[in-house]
């Protein structure tokens, strides 16, 4: 019984995820027709008036496409690629004191140092298992 349970909270929870996937996905379609009716100067939709604000809702539409990968995907490949954009675009769009600047830079920095040394990327974990002479080939790819 307890088992039954779990499973129908484990599926309940997948179903979830991709309805909310779903909805996040609309949401971008539907930002990314308003940015582009915003470019075009379409009227009757918002026009920017900077590249700064131009340039912010394109950054949120990419954060947004990503973490729609994330909800699919559960893989830490996804987790890093939306911390990397979440912290780019806080450094390229918010005008902030230059102390920041740099903690943000150093935050990237840590990501990529994080996923060259310390993430084991999936399908390095499947080369090896498959022979021991493809996890001696992969040994000296570059990742």
């Amino acid at each position: 019984m307890r088992d039954r349970v779990r499973e129908l909270l484990r599926r309940f929870a997948i179903i979830l995820e991709f309805f909310i996937a779903g909805l996040l996905c609309l949401a971008v379609l539907y930002f990314t027709f308003r940015l582009l009716m915003g470019f075009l100067q379409v009227e009757g939709y918002p026009i920017y008036g900077t590249f700064e604000s131009f340039l912010n809702t394109a950054f949120s539409l990419v954060i947004g496409v990503e973490m729609i990968r994330m909800t699919c995907e559960h893989s830490a490949e996804n987790v890093f690629e939306v911390l990397t954009f979440a912290i780019a675009r806080q450094i390229v769009i918010d005008h902030t004191h230059a102390i920041d600047n740099v903690y943000g830079i150093i935050a990237i920095a840590l990501l990529f140092a994080t996923r060259k040394y310390l993430f084991i990327p999936h399908r390095e974990k499947r080369a090896s298992a498959a022979s021991p002479a493809t996890a001696e080939q992969d040994e000296h790819q570059p990742v």
